[in-house]
């Protein structure tokens, strides 16, 4: 893709982050999470996209050079075109967030079919709920364990979920079940028409 500094490689398991870049977003413990599997993580690339909002850029950057990640990318910043190629061509969403509301970029990367790797800070239980992806505490050893857990997972597993995915943000999130639910519960509540 035109203006990224990455190439979707089908040897290796893509990990991606995309949403603001900033200290909520616990990218510093995916890093350490990162480190500490070292060589197990020799068939795998973690991407991370998206603006920076408070510096933290900075640390990462310095994070990234004085633990020699070499398949860790910081890519900034990126276009919406450039967001969807990187959601393609990834393999796991990760969003190891110290705290979200009801995240879009969770959503965003699930309707791609993308699994995803997140933190029960992020108040989103479905994801795991209907196996569309793993559900970690906000911890170095936990985030490890879960990022090790989808390098290890074969294939087809990965597939399923996946469909999973996608499956749960149709039936959860589609804006025409919206509001056929939404007119179901008006109904339950207008008065009988005489």
């Amino acid at each position: 893709m035109a203006g990224l500094s990455v190439k979707a490689d089908s040897r290796k398991k893509i990990f991606l982050f995309v949403s603001r870049i900033a200290y909520m977003k616990g990218l510093d413990i995916l890093l350490d999470a990162w480190t500490q599997l070292g060589p197990q993580l020799a068939d795998a690339e973690l991407w991370i996209a998206g603006p920076d909002f408070d510096g933290t850029v900075q640390l990462l950057r310095r994070t990234i050079d004085e633990r020699g990640l070499g398949n860790v990318t910081l890519l900034g910043a990126v276009s919406e075109e450039q967001k969807h190629w990187l959601l393609r061509a990834a393999d796991v969403f990760v969003l190891p967030s110290r705290g979200e509301g009801q995240s879009s970029a969770i959503l965003e990367a699930m309707a791609f079919g993308k699994p995803v790797l997140i933190t029960d800070t992020c108040f989103f239980p479905l994801a795991a709920a209907s196996n569309a992806g793993l559900e970690s505490g906000l911890t170095v050893a936990k985030i490890a364990d879960s990022i090790g857990r989808f390098s290890r997972m074969p294939d087809p597993t990965l597939r399923s979920m996946s469909e999973n995915a996608r499956a749960l943000i149709s039936r959860h999130f589609d804006i025409r079940q919206t509001v056929q639910e939404l007119d179901r519960q008006c109904s339950e509540i207008r008065p009988p028409r005489s």
